[in-house]
């Protein structure tokens, strides 16, 4: 036997290969070639509620994975809220800064009560199944409408047993998991027996569920008998599923998932076989661990060490001589050593009414959170389901799983989610297809944030390698002016554009005939789309029923309702507060200087101003004051990069721009420092490129903008952009005397999709009139290492 084991930095170990190796085959050249080109990216969205009403808003928190990493592929996430129909009521657009991004959905006052689905997706999604899409029901009540959501207890409930390794033996044991599906509810507590087709009273086998998805039981089926599992439920509903028919030839793998090792063995229904196999062990999409066989016996255990893995599923395939997959079986890697961070906080609570809370935080790294605190009474969707289990489970698999954050939470059971995935089967690609050279066809590629196309037409033609003059307006900084030129088709693009709500521009060819300028027009198309969902939306849990007059609404809406009013209460009293503090709100001199000096196109989520005006700097040149300011900044060859901040890029060199005009490198150590007013470091995409920019603008300022463009008479563009987070009122006594509130309803005392904490940074926030006990969510990635933090706590 040979064998290796592999490792991609990106998953966070080491290459380690044995001192032999063997020529790589089929399977594992077209493996490479899948992961190297198709990477799968997955979503997670993380809400400040469980339960909504008519009137609400849903804040949301996305976060993008590539694996098991946060993703650098995407850069613009599209959200879209359908009601039951499959129309669509609502979409956001949302920007996604190193994979994460939040957004706001305000649901209609009038909206009926029903079940909803909340999808999300990226574009380079769109080139796989939409299984693999975001898909969520949310409930959303209304106590006027006609109709209420129940839960759904009555629906018929089917199973499905899987033998390990997808076969099993006459004569042999075996190993079968028994998995439950419903449209409805799954009972929480269910047993089975196995019996035989002929003789269905008599059980052989009798076993209890470990939850409600899975149950398992271990079994040797005789020569010529055929069996079934019967399900029963406490309430005496009875299920009927059939054990398929015993494999008469080939090979099954047996598994054993422990901490520090994975153990495989083999099986066979004919022990005499002198045929070549080989066994390929892979977490997404990536090779880790090959072995060949010249001859195979059964009951001999091999391993596969676990201290260079990560937490995730491991998929082992079995092939023969010829690449064909014989037998395949996914486990979970180390699920008793999750390697996930919790948050070092201080936190001394106070229950008495509206008083004011502070939790501290003891980190060392600066790290980007996702920050939730409810009263623990309600619910919040990621106790059913969280980011760790769409990062280690759901994320990757196109079955429905109820509440797969059990398998993650301190009271996990191993068993049960192995269990789980011996009925799973590994589906992101087919091993057939790719070794016969089946790929997926990309049909749409990502572009970098916003990205759109622009054709001139004057008199009905199109100007080609002609001057075009644009007029940015700018808010209250006046207005910015830009020239492009189009190509020989008439078009030019703007590419990486970082804006909100809308940018406008006005334009005018440059030109000397007055027929062509006044007849000019702009036709926009964005490079970008929402890609309307084709399959059917997935069952719910629950159903639809009419109202009479002896129904009442259930506690938790009633709770949801004055909730609302609370809230609706609070708004009305933080407009004025809010419309005074942006009246007041001053820019810094640098945020101010870029909206002086700074088009559009050269704007970014990622990017980081030194002002030169207001804080006069000395140095021999700008590049060595710059290197050990920007972490990761360096040159080489004459050339400048910037660590590994690149998004999507091959490389990380970087472009340098004089007053927003590309140079080389060696023109910015020209420029004495004297002369600078502003430097811009821009990480990743922006309107000139990929993988960032050094941008300086000068004292003497580029002629390239002014405010004193007249843009009177002139035709205007209007271009979309990414829809924000609407804010959430955490602070909710500082400016409001509460003696001005009645009643404080409030379930969530306080949400921030993104609060960056520092090493002894806190937050403040301010107990309702009736919590007693709160639920704490901190959620976060180190973008080091792309271990996530993850922390729940309940406090009393």
């Amino acid at each position: 036997m040979n064998f290796s084991i592999s490792r991609k930095i990106s998953l966070g170990v080491l290459m380690a290969t044995a001192n032999f190796c063997f020529a790589q085959d089929k399977a594992e050249a077209a493996l490479k070639k899948f992961e190297e080109n198709y990477p799968q990216e997955k979503i997670h969205l993380l809400f400040n509620k469980d339960l909504f009403i008519s009137g609400d808003q849903i804040n949301f928190k996305s976060y993008v994975m590539d694996g098991y990493e946060i993703s650098k592929i995407s850069t613009t996430l599209f959200v879209e809220l359908y009601d039951q129909q499959k129309k669509q009521i609502d979409k956001k657009i949302i920007a996604l800064i190193e994979g994460e991004g939040s957004g706001t959905f305000k649901i209609p006052a009038d909206l009926k009560e029903g079940i909803y689905y909340i999808r999300a997706y990226t574009t380079w999604m769109t080139n796989f199944s939409e299984d693999y899409n975001f898909l969520k029901p949310i409930p959303i009540y209304n106590p006027a409408s006609k109709q209420k959501v129940v839960e759904d207890t009555n629906a018929i409930i089917s199973a499905t047993v899987h033998p390990e390794g997808g076969a099993y033996f006459e004569d042999k044991p075996a190993k079968f998991s028994v998995r439950l599906h419903s449209k409805g509810i799954l009972p929480k507590k269910w047993s089975g027996t196995v019996s035989e087709i002929n003789n269905p009273n008599v059980a052989l086998v009798q076993f209890e569920n470990y939850d409600e998805n899975v149950g398992l039981f271990n079994f040797t089926a005789k020569k010529g008998e055929k069996y079934l599992v019967t399900v029963s439920e406490p309430s005496g509903k009875k299920s009927i599923a059939y054990l398929p028919e015993a494999t008469k030839s080939d090979w099954r793998l047996i598994v054993e998932s422990k901490n520090d090792e994975i153990r495989y063995s083999f099986q066979s229904a004919e022990l005499t076989d002198d045929d070549t196999y080989k066994v390929i062990a892979t977490i997404n999409n990536q090779l880790v661990y090959k072995a060949k066989f010249n001859k195979i016996v059964e009951n001999k255990w091999f391993s596969i060490p676990t201290e260079k893995l990560v937490n995730g599923i491991l998929t082992l395939t079995l092939f023969d001589s010829n690449d064909n997959q014989i037998s395949q079986r996914l486990c979970f890697v180390q699920n008793d050593i999750l390697k996930i961070k919790e948050t070092n906080i201080e936190f001394v609570p106070n229950f008495s009414q509206r008083a004011v809370n502070t939790l501290s935080f003891n980190e060392t790294k600066e790290i980007n959170y996702n920050i939730l605190i409810t009263d623990a009474e309600s619910k919040n969707t990621e106790e059913d389901s969280s980011l760790l289990s769409t990062l280690w489970l759901t994320g990757d698999l196109r079955s429905t799983i109820s509440r797969p954050a059990q398998y993650f939470h301190g009271e996990r059971n191993p068993e049960a989610l192995d269990a789980l995935l011996i009925s799973e089967k590994w589906e992101r690609f087919n091993w057939k297809n790719i070794i016969q050279g089946i790929y997926p066809v990309i049909k749409n590629k990502p572009e970098p944030y916003l990205s759109y196309k622009f054709k001139v037409i004057s008199q009905g033609r199109p100007i080609v390698n002609s001057d075009v003059n644009l007029i940015f307006r700018q808010s209250d900084e006046g207005n910015q002016f830009r020239q492009i030129k189009t190509d020989e088709s008439g078009y030019f693009y703007m590419k990486s554009l970082v804006f909100s709500d809308k940018l406008q521009f006005s334009y005018q060819l440059n030109t000397s005939n007055e027929d062509v300028i006044r007849n000019t027009q702009i036709f926009s198309q964005p490079l970008y789309s929402f890609i309307p969902l084709r399959k059917e939306l997935p069952a719910s849990g629950f159903k639809l029923q009419e109202v009479n007059e002896k129904n009442d609404i259930s506690a938790d809406v009633a709770k949801s309702v004055a909730n609302l009013k609370t809230e609706k209460l609070f708004s009305e009293k933080f407009t004025e507060i809010e419309e005074v503090n942006i009246k007041g709100k001053k820019m810094s001199p640098a945020e101010k200087l870029n909206n002086e000096l700074s088009s559009p196109m050269f704007n970014s989520f990622n990017q980081t101003l030194f002002d030169f005006v207001s804080s006069p700097q000395f140095g021999s040149d700008i590049i060595t004051w710059l290197i050990g300011r920007v972490p990761g900044l360096r040159t080489d060859a004459g050339e400048l990069f910037l660590g590994q901040n690149s998004i999507n890029s091959t490389n990380n060199r970087i472009e340098s721009y004089i007053d927003e005009n590309r140079v080389p490198t060696a023109s910015l150590q020209n420029i004495s420092i004297s002369d600078i007013a502003l430097v811009k470091v821009i990480k990743g995409f922006y309107g000139g490129g990929r993988a960032g920019a050094v941008v300086v603008y000068t004292r003497r300022g580029s002629t390239a903008f002014s405010n004193n463009y007249d843009t009177e008479g002139l035709h205007k563009v209007t271009l979309k952009g990414y829809d924000n987070e609407e804010p959430f009122k955490n602070a909710i006594f500082e400016n409001i005397r509460p003696e001005t509130i009645a009643e404080d309803n409030r379930t969530t005392l306080y949400w921030s999709s993104a609060l960056k904490i520092r090493y002894n940074n806190a937050l403040k926030f301010y107990n309702n009139d009736h919590t007693k006990k709160l639920k704490v969510w901190i959620i976060g990635f180190d973008k080091e290492d792309m271990v996530p933090y993850y922390t729940y706590k309940v406090i009393e």
